[in-house]
């Protein structure tokens, strides 16, 4: 499978750091705690779909039950039109001719970059 992997390591890291920053910088009172991918979803021989972030502070979540659930916290990143662009490459790389016999092998390498670039941070 011919796809720019290291270039969607860049654009994760990229994504989950940025916004990171940018809490950090519209909030600066706030102790931040967390900040995860979540909603990943993909269809083995289909659509890849792009993860969203969250980012939690102290201050923000006064819920025990979600303080470890990044659907439920209240900054939340929605996909850019450059990560949409970004999941349709990989779509596509996924859904091609040759990747058909391992559907799995680019959902999979998917998620090992996005879990790589969440770790480093």
């Amino acid at each position: 499978m011919d796809f720019d992997w290291r270039g969607l390591e860049a654009a994760i890291r990229a994504q989950i750091t940025g916004f990171v920053r940018q809490m950090r910088t519209e909030h600066p009172d706030d102790t931040l705690y967390g900040a995860a991918v979540h909603e990943f979803y993909a269809e083995a021989g289909g659509v890849i779909m792009w993860t969203l972030v969250g980012v939690a502070s102290e201050e923000t979540v006064d819920d025990d039950r979600v303080r470890w659930s990044p659907a439920d916290w209240e900054w939340q990143l929605d996909p850019t039109e450059a990560d949409e662009e970004w999941a349709r490459r990989l779509t596509a790389a996924a859904t091609a001719r040759a990747a058909l016999s391992s559907p799995h092998a680019a959902i999979r390498r998917h998620a090992e970059a996005t879990l790589l670039q969440s770790e480093l941070i």
